[in-house]
């Protein structure tokens, strides 16, 4: 789940959306809410490390698909990377 994409950000400037709700588990706070991602590059993400196998095989300023769940509607969204 993307828990943030702050304004101005690659993860903005492509539509994805962070949580909207922040919750309290244990001594932990997290954002609840975003989109959740399934997909990057038409490959199965099912953690953060999946997703960072992936990134780590991209360079700035290129692209990639995500498949997201935002609420109950599975859509594709591209995003370019950015320099961090």
């Amino acid at each position: 789940m993307i828990e943030s994409a702050p304004g101005g950000g690659p993860a903005a400037k492509a539509g994805l959306r962070g949580g909207d709700h922040t919750v309290q588990a244990g001594l932990q706070r997290m954002a609840i809410g975003g989109d959740i991602i399934v997909a990057a590059d038409g490959k199965e993400v099912a953690s953060q490390l999946d997703l960072g196998v992936i990134l780590e095989e991209k360079r700035p300023g290129g692209t990639i698909r995500f498949t997201i769940y935002r609420a109950s509607r599975k859509m594709d969204v591209t995003m370019t990377l950015g320099e961090e």
